[in-house]
């Protein structure tokens, strides 16, 4: 369950340019009260944030991260309402992470093209711990999932029910990663030959603030048509 928590006490901002500014404000509820970890979610959220005004083509006039009566908030500044009403919306959507296993089309929940047939099993975005990101030897990135210790038990009865089959890793429907089921020790999975580490990190970022921050917008500004 995630709930609101007591934050480091520190105020980080970043800056692009001045002018005329309006701001989208949202309380960030997280389910950990390690201080930590509460760090490490607030700077990744930062950075999912800016990310996706990037991706707007807007620029961020400002981004601030603070405390306020024991809970976080993150305070965005652009030049447009039209974008803060579009981050919102993408900000409060449900995050989804499914593990699941390979299929036949008569009994596949969902069929990807060039990948075949998946059928769900009960390893959610609940059962995720944390995601970590690196870049190999051939400077391709990579991703861990860590699970909780309820996900790990999940996963190495899935790795020993489905030995030989395929697993595949969705997040909000769309396939990330296959790969092979096998009765071993490892309760993780590693996603390898990601083209870009840059990718890698994102989707790192994307899955630990999906996985255990929500948004609460608190500004008053116009909704999306």
């Amino acid at each position: 369950m995630k709930r609101p928590v007591a934050f480091f006490g520190v105020l980080l901002f970043l800056t692009a340019c001045s002018g005329e500014a309006v701001t989208g404000s949202y309380d960030l509820t997280m389910d950990t009260e390690e201080p930590t970890r509460q760090e490490a979610l607030s700077l990744a959220a930062m950075r999912v944030i800016e990310r996706r005004i990037q991706s707007m083509q807007v620029p961020m006039l400002e981004q601030t991260l603070r405390q306020e009566e024991g809970a976080i908030a993150i305070d965005v500044q652009v030049d447009d309402p039209a974008t803060i009403a579009l981050l919102s919306e993408q900000l409060t959507r449900p995050f989804s992470l499914r593990v699941m296993a390979g299929a036949p089309a008569e009994e596949a929940d969902v069929t990807v093209e060039g990948q075949g047939g998946f059928r769900l099993t009960d390893i959610t975005e609940e059962d995720v711990d944390w995601v970590e990101s690196a870049q190999d030897s051939e400077g391709k990135g990579a991703i861990r999932i860590l699970f909780t210790e309820i996900g790990r038990g999940k996963m190495q009865a899935l790795m020993t029910a489905e030995k030989g089959n395929t697993i595949g890793v969705f997040v909000r429907d769309v396939l990330m990663g296959v790969l092979p089921a096998a009765a071993t020790d490892s309760t993780d999975i590693t996603i390898r030959g990601i083209p870009d580490p840059v990718l890698a990190d994102i989707f790192a970022d994307d899955v630990i603030v999906g996985a255990h921050v929500t948004f609460t917008p608190t500004s008053s500004l116009p909704s999306l048509p």
